[in-house]
C-alpha cells in the first residue's frame, strides 16, 4: 500500500522556485524596449510572484512534471467504496452499511 502522506513542506521549494522565476520575469520584461516609452515600464515582482503562486496553487500542481516539485499526489476523480461494520455474531462476513460514491475535483 502507498502512504500518500505528505511528510516534509514543499512551500519552501515551491516559493523560492516561483520567486526566482519572478525575479527573472520581471527583468526580462524590463528589457523589452517597447514597454520603455509606458509610465508603468514592467510589471513588478510582486505582482508576477502572486500570478504564478495563484496558478500554481489553482492549477499547475496537477500537472504531472510539477506534481514532482510539490510533492502533492493528486487524488482527483470519482472514488466507490463500501462503508462495513464488523459483525459480532458467529457469521464471519461483514455487514454492508451503506455504498458510497465520493467525487473529488
Amino acid at each position: 500500500m502507498i502512504n500518500y502522506s505528505v511528510d516534509t513542506d514543499p512551500r519552501p521549494r515551491v516559493h523560492l522556485l516561483l520567486g526566482a522565476a519572478s525575479l527573472a520575469g520581471a527583468y526580462l520584461l524590463a528589457l523589452i524596449p517597447a514597454l520603455a516609452h509606458y509610465r508603468f515600464a514592467a510589471p513588478s515582482v510582486f505582482f508576477i510572484f502572486g500570478s504564478l503562486l495563484w496558478l500554481f496553487n489553482n492549477y499547475l500542481w496537477r500537472w504531472p512534471g510539477l506534481q514532482i516539485l510539490a510533492g502533492i499526489p493528486d487524488i482527483s476523480g470519482v472514488w466507490k467504496g463500501t462503508l462495513t461494520m464488523p459483525s459480532f455474531t458467529s457469521d464471519p462476513e461483514p455487514k454492508v452499511v451503506q455504498e458510497v460514491t465520493l467525487r473529488v475535483s
